[in-house]
């Protein structure tokens, strides 16, 4: 029978980890460019990382719903989840964390998307490029 040690697990996590990274960066290039245009690769990716990391601590376990949340980091702001509107939804106990990030999509007319971007903080990502889990 196949064993695998823990640090072959964690091997492998970790590759799948940074597939993962690199598929969502490539969703965004190619769907919103502008986005990414004038980051350094380096720290575009570290973005990406932050933001999977944050969705996966808010409970999110579908790749595709912790890219969803990834790039409204990059469109709304690093801090858009704070924001009275998008955080009731993120907090909603009656929805599974993963219907939560579709939640805000479903929403979108209710949620003041334009007053959330120009409220955004992008010396936010600064404090976020420098966190080591970013890396």
């Amino acid at each position: 029978m196949l064993k695998l040690r823990a640090e072959q697990m964690a091997a492998f996590s970790s590759a799948a980890s940074e597939r993962h990274v690199q598929s969502v960066l490539t969703y965004v290039r190619d769907r919103y460019p502008d986005y990414v245009k004038t980051i350094p690769l380096d720290e575009a990716l570290g973005r990406i990382r932050w933001g999977l990391q944050l969705a996966g601590k808010a409970g999110v376990t579908d790749s595709r719903a912790a890219a969803l949340f990834t790039v409204l980091l990059f469109g709304a702001g690093p801090t858009f989840y704070v924001h009275p509107a998008c955080k009731s939804r993120l907090k909603n106990p009656r929805l599974h964390p993963n219907e939560r990030v579709q939640s805000l999509f479903a929403a979108s007319e209710e949620i003041p998307w334009d007053e959330i971007r120009a409220a955004r903080d992008e010396s936010a990502w600064q404090t976020i490029a420098a966190a080591p889990q970013a890396r």
